[in-house]
């Protein structure tokens, strides 16, 4: 902004002694003094002179133009004026406007809230496994199966298999059994999946080898095959249910045993078809394996199953 300051001396003559420029040069004097107070020394001090040279010299009317001075000189008046040099309180920069308060804390990064992304599980190769008819086995995938983000025991296995029974209790330790009427290779696929829905595959390759048993063999397999299991004394409700009779599980549909002479061996002789035959023992609803016979594979529920052969008999 530029202030104009415009005094006109009358051509009429100052009846005082002094006379009329003097009294005009009087005048620029006084109104420069009032400048002074807002404005620089040495600024104040040129105009002074030049008002009072010009007023003593130039008897027509003075016009002085001044520069523009933020802080010194305004038109909004002396309310918004700090007349010790600087501008008012109030036109200050408010600097908690630019900058947070040194104390304030930081607002984290958006990203740190982001997850990390899902990788999918790795599955290592398995190698071939071989089994007879009706035999079994345990493949341990615990080394086999990793995964970055989710603990070993949250992620689920599952597999294709058409012949070949697995079973898995949930610790990754898989059963296999080979089935009593099949032989052959089979490819099972193996898949694992973790918590995020990505997985893994790997190919198991099972070959079940057909039962075959060499030279004569011992009457008591041939055919007719005598079950027993020793209990304490007392009357117990003892059943024999396998594969021979569809798992039956009553008196009326599975094979009884009994205690004929009470010496606490439970017994039942059953005529058997050649081949692999698994079984249990039901004791008073409880359903045991044969602990007598070291042959036995998972029976799908945790346990175990007994397992025989029978080899044809001679005609």
């Amino acid at each position: 902004m530029t202030a104009r300051i415009e005094r006109t001396r009358r051509s009429s003559r100052h009846s005082g002694p002094l006379g009329a420029p003097f009294a005009t040069a009087l005048l620029a004097a006084g109104l420069a003094v009032e400048l002074a107070a807002g404005l620089a020394p040495a600024l104040a001090v040129g105009l002074a002179a030049a008002l009072v040279t010009g007023c003593a010299a130039d008897p027509e009317p003075t016009k002085l133009t001044l520069p523009e001075m933020d802080g010194y000189l305004t038109t909004d008046g002396p309310a918004d004026v700090d007349w010790n040099g600087g501008r008012a309180a109030a036109d200050a920069v408010d600097d908690s406007a630019v900058a947070p308060p040194a104390d304030s804390a930081v607002a984290p990064d958006a990203n740190d809230d982001i997850p990390p992304a899902n990788t999918p599980p790795t599955f290592a190769k398995i190698a071939a496994l071989e089994i007879h008819q009706g035999g079994s086995t345990v493949v341990d995938l615990r080394d086999s199966i990793d995964d970055a983000e989710d603990p070993d025991s949250a992620l689920k296995l599952s597999w294709s298999a058409k012949h070949v029974a697995l079973q898995d209790p949930g610790n990754h330790v898989l059963y296999v059994v080979g089935p009593t009427v099949w032989f052959g290779t089979e490819q099972i696929e193996l898949k694992v999946t973790d918590l995020g829905g990505l997985s893994a595959v790997a190919l198991l390759q099972v070959k079940v080898n057909e039962l075959v048993v060499a030279g004569p063999q011992p009457p008591d397999v041939c055919g007719v095959i005598a079950f027993s299991i020793p209990l304490e004394a007392g009357d117990h409700e003892v059943l024999l249910s396998g594969t021979f009779n569809g798992w039956a599980s009553t008196p009326d549909t599975a094979d009884v045993l009994t205690d004929a002479d009470g010496d606490g061996v439970w017994s039942v002789e059953k005529k058997l078809a050649a081949g692999v035959h698994q079984y249990k023992f039901i004791v008073d609803g409880d359903w045991k394996a044969d602990k007598a016979n070291p042959n036995q594979t998972p029976d799908g529920y945790g346990g175990i199953n007994s397992v025989i052969e029978v080899a044809p008999c001679d005609p």
